[in-house]
């Protein structure tokens, strides 16, 4: 899913693009944990 990739979060917010979840960097450490 496009919304799991930690990519999405961070383009959005470079973008100033309010993305309704979790930021870039907490998809990641959730990533890093499975």
């Amino acid at each position: 899913f496009l919304a799991e990739n930690a990519m999405l979060g961070e383009e959005c917010e470079k973008h100033g693009i309010k993305l309704i979840g979790p930021k870039g960097s907490v998809i990641e450490a959730m990533m890093l944990k499975i």
